[in-house]
């Protein structure tokens, strides 16, 4: 399966994800009778925006167990779950406008989703530096091995050089 297919089929999964939450907090709003409350949209896009930040750092915990993850990659998950953000929080709006019928408080919103791009950034540039690092230790271990080849070399050529002068 190819790396876009995969960040494709992210939407999906975090929508699904989301309505689940949404769908728990509007069954609790509605248990108490609080639906049609003004405070009930900020609930459900509260509950939601939750459970986007959880898929956020899932995803990418799951991205980063990949082997030979490219930067490439990286920036393609990153546009991808940028999108996910985007639709996700509209989504979110219409639900929430949906089903109590007030607006919500978009100042929160904007806050919500700046936080979730906050998280996005974050994550994203920890499994850049992880993949920094693998790098680097790659190199290091490789440079280790040559220069143990070059000392033992040397030490070769010196031990044979004393048993073979020993024999002239």
């Amino acid at each position: 399966m190819k790396f876009t297919d995969l960040v494709e089929g992210l939407e999906m999964i975090v929508e699904y994800k989301i309505r689940d939450a949404i769908g728990k907090t509007i069954s609790e709003l509605n248990k108490r009778n609080v639906l049609s409350a003004s405070f009930a949209s900020d609930d459900i896009i509260n509950s939601g925006f939750i459970e986007l930040n959880i898929q956020i750092v899932s995803i990418i915990e799951q991205f980063s167990n990949l082997k030979l993850l490219k930067k490439a990659e990286i920036t393609l998950l990153k546009e991808g779950i940028n999108k996910v953000i985007d639709s996700q929080s509209k989504l979110l709006i219409d639900e929430a406008t949906k089903v109590t019928s007030f607006e919500p408080n978009y100042l929160k919103l904007k806050y919500s989703i700046k936080e979730s791009k906050r998280i996005l950034n974050i994550q994203i540039e920890r499994l850049l530096r992880e993949k920094r690092q693998k790098t680097i230790s790659i190199w290091w271990d490789i440079l280790k091995i040559a220069i143990t080849a070059i000392i033992a070399g040397f030490i070769g050529g010196y031990i044979k050089d004393i048993f073979f002068m020993q024999n002239q």
